[in-house]
C-alpha cells in the first residue's frame, strides 16, 4: 500500500495505481496495476476471485488478451487487508480512447464477440459454481428495481430537503418516477417469469475496458475489469458491444447536409408533462381521453388511424410491449419533423 501511494492514480478510477516492480529472473522492472477495492458494495468473496481467475485463464486460452492477476504467496488471487480487497495484475500495453474510429469499433466487435464465444463454452460446472457468487444488487445494472427503490427511499428525501435549483429539479423527476412506480412494479412482476441468469456474462464492456494497439487501431491489446462477472442474460454483453462499437462516427455527409424545421415553441412534444399525462391515461385506462386525442390527430393529418384506435381499445395493457405506448406517443406528441437535405429542394417527412 505504501508503494502504491507514491504513484498517481490512473485516470479513469480512484481505485487503481500503476506500480513498477522488479519482476523476472534478472530482476528487470515491469509495470503492474495495483487495485484496492474501496467500494464495499462491490467486494466479492475470495472464492469468486479464484473462480474469476480460472475463467479468465480459459478466455486467455481462446486468444482474448486479459490481465491475469499475480497470485499472492499463498496462491490466492486477492489479498484482503483491513477489509479492502487488493489485487496486482500486469499492466498490458495499449490505450483506452474516449471516442472510437471505425477501425477501433471493428476491433471491439471482433474481440467482444470472441469473448462472448469463450464465455459460452465454459464448462457447466464452472457456470454452476458462479451462481453462488452474485454481485451486489446495486452494482448489477440489470436490476433496475433496486436502483429505483434506492432513488425513492434515499435520494428523494435528500432532494426534497434542498432549496437550491438542483434539489427542485431532481425532486420533481423522482416524484414522477414515484407516481409511475405501481406500473413499473407490474412490469417487474411480468419480467420475473422470463428466463434469465443462464449465461456467464462480463457485464461491463464499455469503451474504457478495451485497450487499443497504438500502431494498429483495430487490434485490441486488453479486455479489462472482470469484477462484474456473473450469471445473466448474454444479450447484456452483446448490447454493451453494440453500444461501445456504435460510438464510432460514421459517414457524416448526410448528417451535415440535413436541415430540420424546428418545432414551434408550443408543440406538445416539447412538454414533458403532456407525455406523462399520456402515459398515465394509457395505463390507467382513460380510453375516452385517448380516443379523443386520436380523433384530434386524425383531424390534423386528414386521414384515419385505425391502428392507433386498436391500441387504445385493446383489452390488456403491457408495459413490456414496446410497440404499443411508444407508437401512441410518437403519433400524438411527436409528429414527424419536416426535413430536407442541403442540396435537395424537396422537403420530406
Amino acid at each position: 500500500m505504501a508503494s502504491a501511494a507514491e504513484e498517481p492514480l490512473l485516470s479513469h478510477t480512484s481505485q487503481l495505481w500503476r506500480i513498477d516492480l522488479p519482476y523476472g529472473p534478472a530482476g528487470e522492472h515491469a509495470a503492474f496495476v495495483f487495485k484496492a477495492q474501496l467500494n464495499t458494495a462491490a467486494i466479492r468473496s475470495p472464492e469468486f476471485h479464484g473462480l474469476k481467475r480460472r475463467i479468465m485463464e480459459i478466455c486467455a486460452g481462446h486468444g482474448i488478451p486479459v490481465p491475469l492477476a499475480v497470485p499472492a504467496v499463498d496462491g490466492s488471487a486477492v489479498v484482503r487487508q483491513d477489509g479492502v480487497d487488493c489485487e496486482l495484475a500486469p499492466m498490458l500495453p495499449g490505450t483506452a480512447h474516449r471516442s472510437l474510429t471505425p477501425g477501433q469499433a471493428d476491433g471491439v466487435t471482433a474481440t467482444g464477440l470472441a469473448l462472448r464465444s469463450a464465455l459460452d463454452r465454459l464448462p457447466d460446472s464452472m457456470v454452476a459454481a458462479l451462481r453462488a457468487h452474485p454481485v451486489n444488487p446495486l452494482v448489477e445494472e440489470e436490476r433496475w428495481q433496486v436502483a429505483l427503490d434506492d432513488a425513492l427511499g434515499r435520494l428523494l428525501p435528500l432532494a426534497g430537503n434542498r432549496t437550491d435549483e438542483w434539489g427542485r429539479l431532481i425532486a420533481a423527476v423522482l416524484r414522477q418516477l414515484q407516481r409511475c412506480k405501481p406500473l413499473l412494479d407490474q412490469f417487474a412482476a411480468m419480467e420475473a417469469g422470463a428466463a434469465r441468469d443462464v449465461s456467464v456474462v462480463h457485464g461491463d464492456l464499455h469503451r474504457h475496458h478495451f485497450l487499443f494497439d497504438d500502431a494498429r487501431e483495430d487490434r485490441i491489446t486488453a479486455v479489462l475489469d472482470f469484477d462484474n462477472l456473473r450469471l445473466g442474460d448474454r444479450l447484456l454483453d452483446l448490447a454493451w458491444i453494440a453500444g461501445t462499437a456504435g460510438q464510432a462516427p460514421g459517414d457524416r455527409r448526410v448528417v451535415d447536409a440535413l436541415r430540420v424545421r424546428p418545432r414551434p415553441a408550443g408543440h406538445p412534444g416539447l412538454d414533458p408533462e403532456r407525455a406523462e399525462r399520456l402515459f398515465l391515461d394509457y395505463f390507467q385506462r382513460h380510453d375516452d381521453t385517448l380516443l379523443q386525442a386520436v380523433a384530434d390527430f386524425e383531424t390534423r393529418t386528414g386521414r384515419t388511424h385505425p391502428g392507433l384506435r386498436e391500441i387504445v381499445v385493446r383489452a390488456e395493457r403491457n408495459l413490456a410491449d414496446y410497440r404499443a405506448f411508444p407508437r401512441l406517443l410518437d403519433a400524438l406528441l411527436l409528429e414527424p419533423l419536416s426535413f430536407r437535405l442541403a442540396d435537395v429542394d424537396k422537403e420530406s417527412s
